[in-house]
């Protein structure tokens, strides 16, 4: 009977540490799920920042090339203060697709 009472014992311990590395197991997952979320949020965090310094950085191209645009028309004798010009469509032109590119 001894033998029989010790077995049982042995049995449910060796039941109990298996539910017990089941669990263990399944925390680790939630844990480890938990940190790729959270490492997904940064990700995408980040590239967003990415994409606002990298527009940025296109519209502040689209003013120098806006101001190169004037400088040249102004050494080809365009007067750039006259209304209903080219230099305004051209100007206009650069900025909305420096904003488009944006």
């Amino acid at each position: 009977m001894a033998v029989a009472g010790a077995a049982a014992v042995a049995y449910w311990a060796a039941t109990a540490l298996a539910v017990a590395g089941t669990a263990y197991s399944a925390y680790n997952a939630r844990q480890m799920g938990k940190a790729q979320a959270a490492q997904a949020n940064e990700n995408a965090k980040m590239a967003e920042s990415q994409g606002r310094v990298e527009a940025e950085r296109i519209r502040e191209l689209g003013k120098k090339q806006a101001s190169s645009a004037r400088a040249k028309m102004a050494a080809q004798g365009l007067d750039l203060n006259a209304e209903n010009t080219v230099t305004e469509e051209i100007e206009e032109d650069i900025d909305l697709n420096a904003t488009q590119d944006a």
